[in-house]
């Protein structure tokens, strides 16, 4: 919880006009190791910027909200804000509901995307780590993270 209040807290300094304001729903206790607090701080800093960044709103309030629970040794946390608010919606390459294929990251750029799967299989020692992102009921956009707990909990 303390590295969503930071991370939001430098993220909404960053611009001057708008800002993400966080509802957070957190359904686990885990303790991680401090050596990972970085890696999970450069994460939740990639998604949120992202709103800010592709957001039509030039200022007000964004609401944003992050979902975090734990099923066995996976930590879940999905990431969801209006999709109305995303700039050149008509960009996004749909693919059933799931918007992104994350295997062709390399080629993207500019959304920190890369960066996200590189800290969540490499630094976060898992391969089978990822995230999708989706648009739901043409409405909301959301980010889904699947991370293992096995070796990052106290």
């Amino acid at each position: 919880r303390k590295v969503i209040n930071i991370v939001l807290e430098n993220v909404n300094h960053s611009y001057q006009s708008k800002r993400i304001e966080l509802t957070k729903n957190i359904q686990s206790s885990l303790v991680i190791k401090g050596e990972y607090y970085s890696h999970f701080a450069d994460l939740l800093r990639i998604f949120l910027e992202n709103i800010l960044k592709h957001s039509l709103a030039d200022v007000g309030i964004i609401p944003t909200e992050i979902t975090i629970n734990q099923i066995d040794n996976w930590l879940n946390v999905d990431i969801t804000n209006d999709f109305a608010d995303i700039k050149n919606a008509n960009a996004v390459p749909i693919m059933g509901e799931k918007i992104i294929n994350t295997s062709k990251l390399s080629t993207e750029g500019k959304s920190g995307f890369y960066k996200a799967k590189k800290i969540l299989q490499s630094d976060l020692k898992c391969d089978t780590n990822d995230f999708n992102l989706y648009i739901e009921n043409d409405e909301k956009f959301r980010v889904s993270l699947k991370i293992s707990v096995e070796n990052l909990v106290i």
